[in-house]
């Protein structure tokens, strides 16, 4: 006989329910140090030479230009950070500077640069660049113009929260756990490419030995339990993680 309160319902058979809500959390927190851990890498590695002259400036004077306004020649004054003097001459080239608009090849005059798409940059405008000092020794060519002043060739330029390098670090961090699944194939062909090294095959076996142990984690995990979450999540977030650290050395 059964009584009203009580149930005699079979429980179902099958996977067990899932703890969504912790797995949720979970991958939230994996996907928070995701975005954060590349930010702090670059923080700290902006790839910058550490003899580069770094600083931000305000334009004075444009003084002059050449190759059709490829190559800008700018009197600076500095406002903060490391330059050769209080005010100097920036050279900005828009076939090269990072940061800039650079100038577009035109095809029918054999490689010759058009200066109708490059913008000048105006008196008074602020940036911050990175460069080294330029000297007649090393920049020779009609094309280099000296004006007296102390001279810096800019490699980047910056004028939001990034540098160009820092973006360019940040692309090769996001994309770090992706490159990690070819090194399936490059583990074996790198050893006969011609950028071989012992030092970039070392850090391929890495990340192959990485993506394997990370499908061996999760095929374990789902032979011994019923639900998927939250072991998938952690094998999918270490694995995630530990391809940026791998990808550290590369930048």
């Amino acid at each position: 006989m059964r009584l009203p309160w009580q149930d005699t319902t079979k429980p179902a058979v099958g996977r067990a329910k899932e703890p969504l809500p912790a797995a949720w959390g979970l991958a939230a927190a994996f996907l928070v140090a995701f975005i954060v851990v590349p930010l702090i890498v670059v923080f700290f590695a902006r790839g910058i030479d550490p003899n580069d002259f770094v600083c931000t400036v305000q334009v004075k004077e444009r003084l002059g230009e050449s190759l059709g306004g490829r190559l800008e020649f700018l009197l600076v004054g500095t406002l903060d950070g490391r330059s050769p003097a209080d005010q100097f001459v920036a050279t900005l080239d828009h076939g090269y500077t990072e940061g800039i608009v650079l100038a577009p090849a035109d095809d029918g005059a054999q490689g010759e640069l058009t200066s109708a798409e490059i913008p000048e940059t105006p008196v008074g405008s602020v940036f911050s660049l990175d460069g080294a000092l330029m000297t007649p020794d090393v920049f020779y060519g009609e094309q280099y113009l000296f004006f007296g002043w102390p001279q810096v060739y800019a490699s980047q330029v910056k004028t939001t929260l990034l540098w160009p390098s820092q973006i360019h670090r940040l692309e090769e961090l996001y994309l770090s756990p992706f490159v990690t699944v070819a090194s399936v194939y490059w583990v074996w062909m790198l050893p006969f490419a011609e950028e071989y090294s012992v030092s970039s095959w070392l850090l391929v076996i890495a990340r192959f030995v990485l993506l394997c142990a990370a499908i061996a984690a999760a095929l374990v995990w789902r032979r011994k339990r019923q639900a998927w979450t939250p072991g998938i999540i952690w094998v999918a977030g270490v694995y995630v993680l530990l391809a940026i650290v791998l990808a550290v050395p590369s930048l």
